[in-house]
C-alpha cells in the first residue's frame, strides 16, 4: 500500500494530474507489485495480480472506458475493471517495450504533455517506447477516443525522439538526420504527404544504420592511417 501511494505522489509531482485516473493506477500497481516481489513479499503480490488478471477474463482488450475514469465518475464497468484494465494497460506496454527503463523513458516524456490533450498523452506512451504509430494503433484496438495524427507526423515524432537521445559522436549523421526531418515537416506543410513519409522513413532508416556508419568510418579511417604509416 506504501509503494502503491508513493507512486501517486511521485506521478504527482511530475505533473501527471488526478483526472488521469488510469494512468496513477495502472502504474501504481505496476510498480507496487514488481517492487513487492523484489521486496519478498511473494504471497501478497501474487494474490493480488491474481485478482486483476482473474478481472481480464471480463475485458476482452476493450479498456477504453477507463479514459472516462476521473475521482469523482466511475464509469459503468466498476471500480475492480478500471483497476484492472489500467494495469493490463502500463503491463503490456512495460511487458513490450522495457520494463522499468521504459517507464524511465515515459516519465521523461510525461514532463511535456499538454494534459488537456489526449492525442499528446498517447503520442508520449509511444514516443517512450520508439514506436509511436505502432502505440497509436494499440490504443485504437483498445477502444481509446483519440485523434490519431497523420502517419507522415507519427514518423517525424519518433525520429525525433530517437535524435534527442544520439550521442554527440554520432556527428555528422545526427545532422544529415535533423536535416531530412526538417525536409519532412517542410513536406507535410506542402501537403505532400507521401514525399513527407518517403523522407520520414530514410531518416528512421538512418538512425538505425548511423552506429554502423559510424563504426565503418572509424575502420576506413584507422586503415588509412596504418597505410600511411607504413610508407
Amino acid at each position: 500500500i506504501a509503494l502503491h501511494e508513493l507512486t501517486h505522489h511521485f506521478l504527482w509531482a511530475i505533473g501527471v494530474p488526478p483526472s488521469k485516473l488510469w494512468i496513477h493506477e495502472g502504474i501504481a500497481e505496476y510498480l507496487s507489485l514488481n517492487m513487492g516481489r523484489k521486496l519478498g513479499y511473494f504471497k501478497a503480490v501474487d494474490m493480488h495480480e491474481r485478482d486483476l488478471k482473474y478481472a481480464w477474463r471480463f475485458l476482452n482488450e476493450d479498456l477504453g472506458f477507463i479514459q472516462r475514469w476521473t475521482p469523482f465518475y466511475v464509469p459503468p464497468q466498476g471500480l475492480k475493471l478500471c483497476y484492472a484494465a489500467s494495469y493490463y494497460v502500463i503491463k503490456h506496454l512495460c511487458d513490450e517495450y522495457g520494463g522499468l527503463n521504459y517507464l524511465k523513458a515515459l516519465f521523461r516524456e510525461f514532463k511535456h504533455v499538454d494534459w488537456g490533450n489526449e492525442t499528446q498523452v498517447i503520442e508520449a506512451f509511444g514516443v517512450a517506447a520508439n514506436d509511436v504509430e505502432g502505440i497509436f494503433e494499440l490504443f485504437e484496438r483498445w477502444g481509446f477516443e483519440v485523434s490519431v495524427p497523420p502517419k507522415a507526423s507519427l514518423i517525424i515524432a519518433q525520429v525525433k525522439r530517437s535524435i534527442s537521445i544520439m550521442p554527440s559522436w554520432l556527428e555528422p549523421y545526427r545532422s544529415f538526420i535533423e536535416i531530412a526531418i526538417r525536409i519532412a515537416e517542410s513536406l507535410e506543410q506542402f501537403n505532400a504527404p507521401y514525399s513527407a513519409i518517403l523522407v520520414g522513413r530514410l531518416a528512421q532508416f538512418l538512425c538505425l544504420i548511423s552506429p554502423y556508419l559510424f563504426a565503418v568510418s572509424l575502420i576506413v579511417v584507422l586503415v588509412g592511417l596504418l597505410a600511411l604509416r607504413k610508407r
